[in-house]
């Protein structure tokens, strides 16, 4: 399997000028395998079907439950955005990890499943190199080891902290007052191409979320980081595969659960769809703060210009309960007042 990260790559009947080593050597001080490899690899690459991803925002609870369990690979026609997904995910997950570290201290492994005899998987594996090396070069780390294996494709990173302990909890207080936030460690619009929910819904078209901000991921790893080493965070979890919905159930416990309202996420994205927004796998976190703490928590986002959106407090069940509207609380008025001179008529 090595071998093919010293193969010559034809995809889509263009030869390609470097070999998946030669990418990785921008990320890596010496890439495994001989150097001498002279296999030449032809493949062709796949595109997701250009049929947007279009599902009804009453049965978001029937794509949960369709979800859960679900263990989820990245699909091939979406090998690079969501290779990125998965490198942002190792990195966000190391936020809230013990550990004496900053982001410029990490360094990352990949292991990489693919079956050569496949059409289009190694065209998959070339495009996944390629966005793995830019989005880490871009964030100045490295990747220290590498490996490859037979399988499914797929595709997986961690950092040397990825099993150490957790500063924070990472299911939710019950604390009334708290507040539960979601915080994007990336830019991109919500789609749902790739998705979990795609998968398990067998829907192959769409788009996905692009994940190329990289200088972005890092501003939000700072302010996090220091959230978590402060004491400032009660709970803490990753938001990636499954999306924003699958995270606060998997934060809910028995008599704990969560009031989330998504609709300054939909406002802010000019976002109509909440099944995007619920199920789209824009890497992120969910974090938990005492209200004390939240206007400092505020000042420390906008001064490293940070998103955040408060969803709302714990619940008393375990449940999530789920709220959304395109229309702003000011829309809301206005027509409620609207409504009433009407009636007065």
């Amino acid at each position: 399997m090595i071998s093919a990260l010293h193969s010559k790559y034809i995809i889509d009947g263009i030869p390609r000028e470097l070999t998946p080593a030669g990418i990785l050597s921008s990320v890596m001080e010496r890439v495994p395998g001989p150097e001498n490899g002279s296999d030449v690899i032809i493949d062709e690459s796949f595109d997701p079907a250009p049929v947007p991803i279009v599902l009804d925002s009453s049965r978001v609870e029937e794509y949960l439950h369709k979800i859960s369990g679900l263990q989820a690979q990245v699909s091939v026609p979406f090998a690079a955005p969501s290779t990125r997904a998965r490198v942002a995910a190792a990195l966000i997950d190391t936020t809230w990890r013990s550990g004496n570290f900053k982001l410029d201290d990490l360094h990352l492994t990949a292991k990489w499943a693919f079956d050569p005899d496949k059409v289009g998987d190694m065209a998959a594996f070339y495009a996944s190199v390629e966005a793995a090396a830019d989005y880490i070069d871009t964030m100045r780390l490295n990747l220290r080891r590498i490996s490859l294996e037979r399988g499914p494709f797929d595709v997986r990173f961690a950092t040397p902290f990825s099993g150490a302990p957790l500063l924070v909890d990472d299911c939710l207080h019950p604390d009334p007052q708290s507040w539960v936030m979601y915080l994007p460690f990336d830019t991109s619009d919500f789609r749902l191409g790739g998705s979990l929910l795609s998968q398990a819904l067998g829907l192959k078209g769409g788009m996905a979320p692009q994940v190329e901000d990289a200088d972005y991921l890092m501003d939000c790893f700072e302010v996090v980081r220091e959230f978590a080493e402060d004491g400032v965070l009660l709970s803490a979890a990753t938001v990636s595969e499954g999306g924003l919905y699958s995270t606060l159930q998997r934060m809910s416990s028995e008599g704990t659960g969560v009031h989330a309202d998504v609709s300054g996420i939909m406002r802010a994205c000019s976002e109509k769809d909440p099944v995007r927004i619920l199920f789209g796998e824009v890497p992120g976190a969910v974090i938990q703060i005492r209200d004390a703490d939240f206007d400092y928590v505020d000042a420390e986002f906008l001064l490293q210009d940070v998103a955040f959106f408060p969803l709302g407090h714990p619940a008393s069940d375990s449940r999530v309960h789920l709220e959304y509207s395109t229309i702003s609380g000011i829309q809301t008025i206005l027509e409620s007042l609207m409504q009433n001179a009407e009636g007065e008529d």
